[in-house]
């Protein structure tokens, strides 16, 4: 209260007082009229500017509440001047090519890498990383999430330089970081990964690849004489498909096995080179062939970790390709059955789950978001769980 406000208080209390004294009524009740008259027109003025103010606080209020309240808009991407949509594939066939986002984070693909979006959200986005080499530059923004799957490996971004190699056919991701961290999860590891300080990192489940030692300094050899005769032509040597595989020439890897014998090879391949055919195939953009390769490791290696492997592969191929969600929730099922703890089970229950939902099984999709909140709560598919669950 201020000091001019205080002092007319304390004249209607002294008038008061002597009204009741003197018992005289009219003289104390027309003092007082006069000073209540006298305070209204002090306190007009103020009441008017804390009127003015308080109405200014409740807009201001009511647009707080309209910002924090309106629906978040999702991110768009760009890539070679178009828009690109969830599932969108990219491939930088013949040079690089970059994957822009609206809040300026940019995937750049190195040569004959490719990706897919799997999914765009206000908060960042998932894009699977199907070969090759990508270089990351991910936006640092409060609550940002970005996800590279590669494989059966996740890579959790919030904001960060990166470089992430991903080889399908030995199932091998490597990364390297410039700025910043990111943690790896899945596969056979058993906890998260962190990386960060331009630390490098390389996450495969088979033993690691051998590294012949560096040759030994050779002796100066006295050229050969040379013959009456030239020797014959060197025999023309098949082009192997495992080695165009392994170096990500994966149209030349298949016809190779074609040239080859394709159906023959699926009845020779160990589970492993099954395993590099089907992917090859498959990564060739030919799902017939993929689907031949995996279906025979699962007849022939029954029960093994590859066999279901090829599952989850069957599984993709049918949700990705052609779009038969009642196959690719069998496959997917088989996975998990098979190998519940498995390095794809993530992925494998995020992707039943979608085939649920996408059938219209409603209470079969809430099931699966339920099992996979349980298990990966913060997987990249607990957001559509949650809302499943809630629903």
């Amino acid at each position: 209260m201020s000091h001019s406000l205080q002092n007319l208080a304390d004249q209607i209390r002294v008038a008061q007082d002597e009204a009741l004294e003197r018992r005289s009524h009219a003289p104390a009740e027309q003092r007082l009229a006069r000073i209540h008259a006298e305070l209204g027109r002090r306190s007009a003025a103020p009441r008017r500017v804390w009127t003015v103010t308080v109405a200014a606080l409740v807009a201001a209020a009511a647009i707080v509440v309209w910002v924090v309240s309106r629906p978040a808009v999702p991110l768009s991407a760009m890539a070679g001047g178009k828009s690109v949509e969830v599932n969108g594939y990219l491939h930088a066939a013949n040079a690089a090519q970059a994957l822009s986002f609206s809040d300026g984070t940019r995937l750049t693909l190195a040569e004959n890498a490719a990706v897919r979006v799997v999914s765009i959200d206000a908060r960042g986005a998932r894009v699977a990383l199907e070969r090759g080499e990508l270089h990351a530059a991910v936006i640092h923004r409060p609550k940002a999430r970005w996800v590279v799957a590669a494989g059966p490996y996740q890579v959790l971004v919030t904001g960060t330089k990166f470089d992430a190699r991903y080889d399908p056919g030995s199932e091998t991701l490597r990364v390297e970081m410039r700025e910043g961290s990111v943690r790896v999860t899945g596969g056979c590891l058993t906890s998260p990964r962190t990386l960060a300080n331009q630390e490098q990192g390389e996450f495969r489940c088979g033993s690691p690849k051998a590294v012949a030692p560096p040759p030994e300094q050779a002796k100066p050899v006295a050229p050969p004489l040379p013959t009456a005769s030239a020797p014959p032509p060197a025999p023309k040597v098949k082009a192997d498909w495992r080695a165009l595989a392994s170096d990500g020439r994966f149209k030349a890897a298949l016809a190779a096995a074609e040239a080859e014998g394709f159906s023959s090879l699926c009845t020779q391949e160990s589970s492993d080179g099954l395993v590099q055919l089907g992917n090859a195939a498959r990564l060739a953009g030919n799902p017939a062939r993929a689907a031949e390769a995996y279906l025979a490791l699962r007849q022939r290696f029954a029960g093994s970790a590859a066999a279901a492997r090829a599952a989850f592969q069957l599984g993709r191929l049918a949700f990705d390709g052609s779009g038969d969600y009642a196959a690719a929730r069998r496959w997917f099922g088989a996975y998990l059955a098979e190998q519940p703890g498995g390095g794809f089970a993530q992925e494998a229950l995020g992707r039943l789950m979608e085939a649920e939902q996408r059938q219209g099984d409603g209470e079969a999709a809430r099931r699966s978001a339920t099992r996979y909140l349980a298990q990966f709560p913060s997987g990249a598919h607990a957001a559509l769980a949650r809302t499943l669950v809630a629903e």
